[in-house]
């Protein structure tokens, strides 16, 4: 492609006011990626489009470069590729909708960060729906490479990497989940909930790597912080051994006998000497601890018939709204159309803490460092202040979403309004920055505050000489939680 018609693309797409800006480097890489990723230098680019057109500005160069560096690594790795562009582009002829904020392969990076997904928005959007979706993403349909025998795991309509549990609003422990013993029988026996049954069965696939996905829908329901507590408190426990990510127990048994009974069940079916295998191994470690390829999705809706959520549980999990609703969805194909083979390694967690990725990524690990600093000057002496788990969290999302082409700065608004917006509730009297020394915001509202702090810091981190706020994640919640504090409340949750 001559260089004259190159820019012409380039400022077509970059002044398409259709195109948010952080995406158009995007488009433009994976559209005519083959042709000048390897001829063209992004910053000539961009500073030749200047020339013809002010409206493309300098700093653009660093985002295309950004993203011809993605366009490069899909290529090197196809089967990602396939992942990433199934998710990115066949909600459009679905009826799932997702927000513009948010698209499925944050969510992928986000499962990579931590496995414990909240997808909320309003009712009928696809939440459940796309669990179940990215589940036969997952899941491999042939057993073999000559493809003859079908996986066991197989099945067009539900996924054996797929389970979806209602939660009721009468749980207020844990036994509808972990299971409990019981004696009405006369003899002690452990009734086997379909959440133990289904946590054993990942087992048996995690040297394969096959993601499970369990659905938890309408989570909120019933407190969380209640029916869920030993998921919450093991989930904490988790740590790099020897390669493999492990954790403590989490369904543990009253004793070995209870225990070699209830899995004569379970694994009926199974390989003898495989169940036997697992069996003593749970037996040592005195329950069973969460398999690495575990993963836990549960869809919100926040109404007058749901529970709110605590900072607890919003600390220990990957937050998402998808409230955008495209009438044109589910029209024009099978709603219940498959996205495509996804590559295991697209749900598999590489890193548990922030020692492990501030290694290998301290230059960027340090910038955010930086701005978390200055947005916890405002959040000082409130319960919203973040801390270590915080920290490492949106590290190692930005770290998912950056080493595949996303510019840090993207990957941080995402993560920031993730992890530290979606804490953030109250009236005025409350949410006032509330620190003397503190003297450009002491006194002041505290999500004015919040916003002017994480566009000052993100444009810093951009290097650019404006804020174009219409794209930025964090702007555009701030905005209306701003308008929601008017009626007197307001919460990232409210609607």
């Amino acid at each position: 492609m001559p260089k004259d018609e190159v820019l012409a693309k380039l400022i077509e797409i970059y002044t398409d006011t259709s195109i948010p800006v952080t995406a158009a480097g995007g488009v433009f890489a994976f559209q005519y990626g083959e042709e000048v990723v390897d001829k063209y230098k992004p910053s000539d680019l961009i500073h030749e489009a200047h020339t013809i057109d002010s409206r493309i500005k300098p700093r653009y160069g660093a985002e295309l470069g950004s993203a011809f560096n993605m366009f490069r690594f899909f290529r090197a790795n196809p089967s990602l590729f396939s992942a990433k562009h199934s998710l990115a582009t066949k909600t459009s002829s679905s009826s799932l909708s997702f927000s513009t904020s948010f698209s499925c392969p944050d969510i992928l990076a986000a499962i990579r960060t931590k496995p414990f997904i909240l997808l909320a928005g309003i009712s009928g959007t696809g939440k459940s729906r796309m669990v179940r979706q990215l589940a036969r993403g997952c899941c491999p349909e042939f057993k073999d490479e000559a493809k003859t025998q079908k996986h066991p795991l197989f099945n067009e309509q539900k996924p054996g990497n797929f389970e979806m549990i209602q939660v009721r609003p009468n749980w207020h422990d844990s036994t509808q989940l972990m299971g409990y013993e019981s004696r009405v029988s006369g003899k002690a026996e452990f009734v086997v909930k379909p959440f133990v049954k289904f946590f054993a069965k990942a087992w048996l696939y995690e040297e394969e790597g096959i993601p499970f996905f369990l659905c938890l829908d309408e989570m909120n329901l019933a407190p969380v912080e209640q029916y869920f507590a030993e998921y919450l408190s093991v989930i904490e426990t988790r740590k790099t051994v020897n390669g493999k990510i492990v954790t403590d127990p989490l369904v543990t048994f009253p004793n070995e006998v209870l225990l070699r009974e209830s899995f004569k069940e379970i694994y009926q079916g199974v390989d003898h000497d495989k169940a036997e295998q697992f069996i003593n191994k749970f037996i040592a470690e005195g329950g069973i601890p969460i398999p690495q390829n575990f993963i836990v999705m549960g869809t919100v809706n926040m109404d007058e018939t749901t529970f709110s959520f605590s900072r607890k549980v919003l600390d220990r999990a990957m937050s998402f709204e998808l409230n955008e609703v495209n009438m044109d969805g589910g029209l024009a194909a099978d709603p219940d159309c498959q996205f495509g083979s996804i590559d295991v390694a697209a749900a598999k967690c590489e890193f548990t803490q922030g020692f492990e990725v501030y290694t290998v990524a301290q230059v960027a690990c340090d910038t955010i460092k930086a701005f978390l600093v200055e947005v916890n000057k405002v959040l000082d002496k409130t319960p919203f202040k973040i801390a270590y788990r915080t920290r490492n969290e949106i590290m190692i999302y930005c770290h998912e979403r950056t080493k595949g082409g996303v510019p840090l700065a993207q990957a941080l608004d995402e993560a920031t309004s993730m992890k530290i917006l979606s804490r953030v509730e109250g009236d005025k009297r409350r949410l006032v920055v509330r620190d003397a020394e503190l003297a450009e915001y002491n006194g002041k509202p505290l999500l004015d505050s919040l916003l002017d702090v994480i566009l000052k810091g993100l444009k810093t981190i951009r290097g650019g000489d404006d804020d174009y706020t219409e794209s930025d994640v964090c702007s555009k919640k701030l905005q209306e939680m701003i308008g929601q504090l008017e009626n007197g409340y307001t919460s990232f949750w409210t609607r």
